[in-house]
């Protein structure tokens, strides 16, 4: 009985740390994609990447929020002993944006479109290979215009967990890490027939 009630304890414990957690990493999207809001009325859509990177590098400071860009770090994969596999042929990784100080990453992204899984795995398997990293968002300008659409911003976090998928797999189990997801978009620029009018030289 005092074995279970010791489970229960930590288990209750663990999920209000990991329900904190996710609460922090969540109102600290919700500001990261207001901050990108801004970036995307102030400096218009349809910029190169390395422009909305400087611009958000630039806020993050102004929030004395410190930064690192274009890190540079290697696979960390093992092979089916156990054992540590070097990756050769200049096959390495790079993030955008790490802030080192809060154990993050921002994969940062251009687009017409939301999010892509591609996209989403490859933050994921930057988190898989960095021990110091906890979590990550990536950060996505939509750049878009339709008839009732134009362009935002997208913000999909990504959070390790302690928890494993078991794959049995050849008589051995391998165990997949689980990640906690979330969204969240910015309000729309405005409309493409708000800025760009159509001129008649009639109404002259």
């Amino acid at each position: 009985m005092l074995l279970y009630l010791f489970i229960k304890l930590i288990l209750d414990v663990t999920y209000k740390v990991n329900k904190y957690k996710m609460t922090k990493l969540m109102a600290f999207t919700k500001l990261i994609c207001n901050i990108c809001e801004g970036i995307l009325l102030r400096s218009g859509p349809f910029l190169k990447e390395a422009v909305y990177q400087d611009l958000l590098i630039h806020e993050l400071n102004k929030h004395d929020i410190k930064t690192t860009r274009e890190m540079v770090f290697n696979y960390q994969i093992k092979d089916s002993e156990g054992s540590d596999v070097v990756i050769c042929n200049n096959q390495c990784l790079r993030s955008d944006i790490e802030l080192p100080e809060k154990n993050g990453i921002l994969e940062l992204k251009c687009s017409s479109v939301n999010a892509k899984e591609d996209q989403i795995w490859q933050l994921r398997t930057y988190l898989e290979n960095r021990a110091d990293r906890e979590w990550g968002i990536v950060v996505n300008f939509i750049n878009k215009f339709g008839v009732k659409t134009s362009p935002k911003v997208e913000c999909v976090l990504v959070v390790k967990t302690n928890n494993y998928h078991e794959f049995n797999h050849d008589n051995t189990v391998v165990n997949i890490r689980q990640y906690n997801t979330w969204s969240i978009e910015s309000a729309s620029y405005p409309l493409k027939t708000e800025i760009m009018l159509q001129y008649n030289e009639e109404e002259e």
